[in-house]
C-alpha cells in the first residue's frame, strides 16, 4: 500500500511505495528489541536470513 503525504497544498497529495520490514524479539540477552527496517521499492540489498534468530537480516552493530 502506498504511503500518502502532502505535498504543498493539503488537497493535492504525493505517494510513494517502499518495501519495509520489522521484528519483534521476545527472547532475553543481547539484541531484544523492535528492529524496522524501510528500502525505496526496487532496493537491492544484501540482507539474508538469519536461521538462529529468525531475523530477516544479518545482526550488523550500528
Amino acid at each position: 500500500m502506498p504511503i500518502r503525504v502532502v505535498q504543498g497544498n493539503p488537497q493535492s497529495l504525493a505517494s510513494f511505495s517502499t518495501n519495509f520490514t520489522f521484528a519483534l524479539s521476545a527472547a532475553g540477552g543481547q539484541g531484544d528489541g523492535l528492529a524496522f527496517a524501510m528500502a525505496p521499492a526496487g532496493f537491492i540489498s544484501n540482507l539474508s536470513g538469519d536461521a538462529v534468530s529468525g531475523c530477516p537480516w544479518e545482526r550488523t552493530e550500528l
